[in-house]
């Protein structure tokens, strides 16, 4: 089985999984990076309130969210990415502003996985160290972590500001 088919496999277990469990309406596994969304993923998307990444930015960019938005733009939903802190989320949000988008970092890191290996850790501690990322306390002690960037239509993000919606009930360490 080659990487691609089984790096697709894998993500629609898990979307499978977050269906089947209840925790999301549907979920896309389609590369939007080399494509538009398949007619499944559009009716999958653009009613959508909500568009949750989680570990995917790094190797999805800003070029597939924008592909998501254009697609659920009718919706204005909210996204919210869970970006480990390796990556850089700064092109993604700048295409959300083009349009008309607010993004909004909150404050603390989330867990996402335990290291699957020390060789997995070490790599990602080197690239941490790399950045200038202090890792002591944070993927340090075994753990990917992201941060949370909540990105929501101008509109929405001033009318109801995060920190009163949120009022600190995410599950997070300091």
């Amino acid at each position: 089985m080659s990487h691609s088919k089984w790096s697709v496999s894998i993500r629609q277990r898990a979307i499978s999984y977050a269906v089947d469990a209840g925790l999301l309406d549907a979920g896309v596994a389609t590369d939007l990076k080399k494509g538009d969304p398949t007619p499944e993923d559009t009716a999958a998307i653009e009613n959508a309130d909500l568009i949750i990444s989680t570990g995917c930015v790094g190797y999805v960019t800003e070029t597939s969210l924008e592909r998501l938005l254009e697609t659920s733009l009718d919706s204005r939903p909210w996204m919210a990415h869970f970006v480990l802190r390796m990556f850089d989320f700064g092109a993604s949000e700048e295409m959300l502003s083009r349009h008309g988008y607010v993004t909004e970092k909150l404050e603390g890191l989330f867990p996402q996985r335990r290291f699957a290996s020390a060789e997995e850790r070490q790599h990602v501690l080197d690239n941490l160290h790399r950045l200038g990322i202090d890792a002591t306390g944070a993927e340090g002690t075994g753990w990917y972590l992201a941060e949370l960037h909540v990105a929501r239509p101008e509109e929405v993000a001033k009318a109801m500001p995060l920190g009163e919606i949120l009022n600190g009930s995410a599950r997070r360490i300091a």
